[in-house]
């Protein structure tokens, strides 16, 4: 089994354990969305470790704790459904809103629609102590998941888990995704 292979079988199990919370767990979990595990209240703390099971290393705790609180969002049937890689979503999203709107709003200085250029800042931003990468991808999932997307948390969490590698493979995966979901999208409605 692969480094990557026993890592998703490590956040799928442990996103398992999430399910297994109470309802008033998970909502306690899911009003700490978009924060760090070190800003964290002590209710969230709670459940979060009552949920992690057997995680020693703080690297891992860091990146699981808001994809615990994210998943959270979803209703534990809601969560099993048919996921989407984070970037695949935007890129289905920015598609389906140009063909509900008919055209994008274009910056004219930078000839970008507007989820290109919130993906062109997220992969620019580091996993770091300010918690602006996780706060800045939970509004991302927040909004998908007001459009009704269900995100695949165990390869978000991966990600997480991979962010800050030096060959920036996560970035380059997501840029990828956002690409081929878009014109996709755009080929299915042709």
């Amino acid at each position: 089994m692969s480094k990557s292979e026993e890592r998703r079988e490590r956040i799928a199990a442990f996103l398992k354990r999430v399910d297994a919370l109470s309802d008033s767990e998970r909502t306690v979990l899911r009003k700490s969305g978009g924060r760090l595990l070190k800003d964290a209240d002590a209710a969230a703390l709670m459940v979060f470790y009552k949920a992690l099971g057997n995680f020693e290393e703080p690297a891992f705790q860091d990146r699981m704790f808001p994809i615990a609180c994210m998943y959270c969002m979803w209703d534990k049937e809601t969560a099993q459904e048919d996921q989407t890689p984070l970037a695949a979503a935007m890129g289905q999203y920015a598609s389906e809103k140009r063909r509900r709107e008919g055209s994008v709003k274009w910056n004219e200085s930078e000839k970008t629609d507007p989820m290109e250029r919130r993906l062109i800042k997220l992969l620019d931003q580091r996993w770091d102590t300010d918690g602006m990468l996780c706060l800045s991808v939970w509004r991302m999932v927040k909004m998908l998941k007001n459009e009704g997307k269900v995100i695949n948390m165990v390869f978000l969490g991966e990600d997480f888990c991979l962010w800050n590698a030096g060959s920036k493979s996560v970035q380059c995966r997501w840029a990828e995704e956002f690409y081929r979901a878009n014109k996709e999208e755009e080929k299915n409605v042709d």
